[in-house]
């Protein structure tokens, strides 16, 4: 006899507006708003602490890559661009480039100090 598969529990859908409320979505501020609150957020973060940006890309020919930065004490410390050649997605490489950020930072001396990643 098979098993019968799983079925998940049905959850009500959230609404766009609960989301964008609930993230701190830009909700009709300016990008210049947006940034300064940002940039506000980040001062809240402890120097000690490692923050990592990752992002991904594709150009036209299919061809991916992605990069990172990282930062620590408000200055940048790491930086790097990836090639990830043909047949990645975008999502993928930015996660890939995030990860590849997150083990270069533990990797570095100063990591002893952070707190948090």
């Amino acid at each position: 006899m098979a098993d019968k598969p799983a079925v998940l529990p049905a959850h009500p859908r959230e609404s766009r507006e609960n989301a964008q409320t609930r993230i701190g979505a830009p909700m009709g501020r300016t990008k210049e708003q947006v940034a300064a609150d940002f940039a506000d957020f980040q001062r809240t973060i402890p120097s000690s602490d490692i923050v990592i940006f990752s992002d991904g890309s594709r150009l036209v020919d299919g061809c991916a890559g992605g990069g990172y930065i990282g930062l620590q004490a408000y200055h940048q410390f790491l930086r790097s661009s990836l090639s990830y050649g043909h047949g990645k997605e975008v999502f993928n490489t930015e996660a890939e480039a995030a990860l590849a950020g997150a083990q270069a930072a533990i990797a570095y001396p100063t990591a002893q100090f952070a707190t948090n990643l």
